[in-house]
């Protein structure tokens, strides 16, 4: 396991949802940048932040 402060450390989807850090959910989404397009992992993350906001804790 990389050490937190290592530039090359990936973020996570479980760290974003415990954290509440929309940004840091983004960056997860995006960690093989081949497999989906900046604008379209926002598009798919805002929908499913709209579509699960009953379930989650409020993201910032």
């Amino acid at each position: 396991m990389k050490k937190s402060g290592d530039w090359r450390r990936r973020p996570s989807s479980p760290e974003a949802g415990v954290t509440g850090d929309r940004n840091l959910a983004l960056q997860a989404s995006l960690v093989d940048e081949m497999a989906i397009l900046l604008e379209k992992a926002e598009a798919m993350l805002d929908e499913l932040l709209v579509n699960l906001k009953h379930l989650l804790l409020q993201l910032n």
